[in-house]
């Protein structure tokens, strides 16, 4: 995980295009299935909105690491961003 200062989540591709797919927490939870709670523990709080998920330069943005998020938590956001693409896995 990768953290702006603004509160995002974010998974980097590790080539050397310096995008990343990012998702916004926020401390504000409507309850859409689309939220993703970040469990107690976690160095973050809120909900990540996988809803509102987009592609960064993340250089560009300055961005620093924050900590790195447990798999689980990472992949359901994946999860949720896959289910708003319709990507199946099967």
């Amino acid at each position: 995980m990768w953290s702006a200062s603004s509160g995002w989540i974010l998974r980097r591709n590790q080539a050397p295009n310096r995008l990343a797919a990012v998702c916004p927490i926020t401390n504000t939870a409507t309850g859409g299935k689309f939220e993703v709670a970040i469990p107690r523990g976690v160095y973050l709080t809120g909900v990540i909105q996988s809803y509102q998920f987009r592609t960064l330069d993340w250089l560009a943005r300055n961005a620093a690491s924050q900590g790195k998020a447990n798999s689980a938590l990472m992949w359901e956001g994946v999860g949720r961003i896959e289910a708003i693409l319709g990507v199946d896995r099967g």
